[in-house]
């Protein structure tokens, strides 16, 4: 299962390691994909494949199709080399303000691919309360 928050650096050529504690889950060949936010995806291709499925089931409207047009055009497939690295492209880099600290945060079925301190803006400002609240809601156990 991919959970935790691991920290790495980004070469001068585009790579970076993947935490060696998602490298079983996610396998040789991952698939790293663009969000609707400034952060990156990346799924084993096994998770893609249902993550498309999912897709599927949405039809095939204009909007829709619009949708999975974007995903598509800014899905990658990259391997894993013999060292445990990734090569993160150019544009993704630049859509995910990658320079040269990079956060992966497992989330149970991917990894979010962010610069440390974006990530670090994001999760600032939770709201630890408010997550208490709707984790006694639903008995979460966590409070």
């Amino acid at each position: 299962m991919l959970t935790g928050e691991f920290k790495h650096t980004l070469d001068a050529k585009g790579r970076v390691f993947v935490p060696a504690k998602f490298r079983a889950d996610l396998g040789g060949s991952v698939i790293i994909a663009k969000t609707f936010s400034k952060f990156l995806v990346m799924y084993s291709e096994e998770e893609w494949i249902a993550f498309m499925e999912k897709l599927d089931i949405l039809g095939e409207t204009e909007d829709i199709s619009d949708m999975k047009r974007y995903i598509m055009k800014n899905a990658m497939p990259t391997d894993v080399d013999t060292q445990g690295r990734i090569s993160i492209s150019a544009d993704h880099r630049e859509f995910a303000n990658l320079v040269k600290e990079i956060s992966f945060i497992g989330m149970r079925k991917y990894v979010e691919i962010w610069g440390t301190e974006d990530v670090e803006a994001e999760t600032s400002g939770f709201d630890i309360e408010k997550f208490k609240e709707q984790s006694k809601k639903i008995h979460l156990g966590l409070c």
